[in-house]
Formats: C-alpha cells, sequence, structure tokens
C-alpha cells in the first residue's frame, strides 16, 4: 500500500464522519487529505504532503464551505414540531368535542384535547382539522374527509 492510498482512506473516513455531523468542517479536511494524497503521488515528501493537506484545508474552508452552507441555508428552514405543526392536520374525533366539554381527538396516532372552533359539537369518528392550538388543547373544524 503507497502513502497515497493512506491520505484517500482519510478523506473517506472524514467524509463518512462529516455524514454525520453536517458541519462542513470534515470535509474541508477530507478535500485537503485529497489534495494531500495528490503530492503522495507524485512523489512528493511528506513535508510536501503536510502543506498540500494544509493549503487543500484552508481552500476547504474558506472556498468551498461557505458556497456549501450558503446553498443548504436556502429557503424557509423552519421545522415545526410537536404542537407548532398540529395546524392544517387532519384526524377523527375518539370522544365527542363540545366547546363546554373538551373531547379526544386522534391526529397520526396521538391523542388530543381538542374543542370546536364554532363552539358547536362533534360527534365520535368524525372527521377534524386542526385549525389552532390553545394552550394544551387543539382547537378543530369538522371536515369533509380524512387524507392519508
Amino acid at each position: 500500500m503507497e502513502v497515497w492510498h493512506l491520505w484517500v482512506i482519510l478523506a473517506f473516513g472524514l467524509l463518512v464522519l462529516e455524514a454525520l455531523t453536517f458541519t462542513f468542517a470534515l470535509a474541508a479536511l477530507a478535500l485537503g487529505a485529497i489534495v494531500a494524497a495528490g503530492a503522495a503521488y507524485f512523489g512528493l515528501s511528506l513535508v510536501w504532503q503536510l502543506g498540500a493537506l494544509g493549503v487543500g484545508t484552508f481552500a476547504g474552508f474558506v472556498g468551498a464551505r461557505p458556497f456549501v452552507l450558503k446553498r443548504l441555508a436556502r429557503g424557509d428552514h423552519t421545522y415545526r414540531s410537536n404542537f407548532e405543526g398540529l395546524p392544517g392536520r387532519e384526524g377523527s374525533v375518539l370522544e365527542t368535542v363540545e366547546a363546554s366539554a373538551p373531547g379526544i381527538v386522534l391526529i397520526d396516532g396521538d391523542e388530543w384535547r381538542a374543542v370546536p372552533s364554532d363552539g358547536g359539537r362533534i360527534e365520535v369518528g368524525a372527521p377534524i382539522t386542526v385549525v389552532d392550538v390553545q394552550g394544551n388543547k387543539l382547537v378543530v373544524v369538522e371536515s369533509t374527509s380524512i387524507e392519508g
């Protein structure tokens, strides 16, 4: 096994670790290892290989990393989870929902307390859509069908 093989193996290992972190820091170091592998392939000394590692890593951080992070940061990356992601979701009524007595609805396999948005009554088995979250209760409306 030649020295440049070791640099390529190191680069591959760094890329595998990068896949777990998504910071692009290890990917920049992997780029440096690839440049060092090129130096080793052409028979340059260890000092030159380490210099190539430094130059390649620096190029990765200064040139490629900002470019990649900018591309990854495009668009709306707000992730709504738990109760924040519930408005718009559909489900069904497990226990009658009334304004005076909150009932139970099933949304994606989870049971939630709910009240109707119009102050009326929604019977068991009726399809519903979540329109809002108020405290620990969902505000729901009866819908025509359940998607999914």
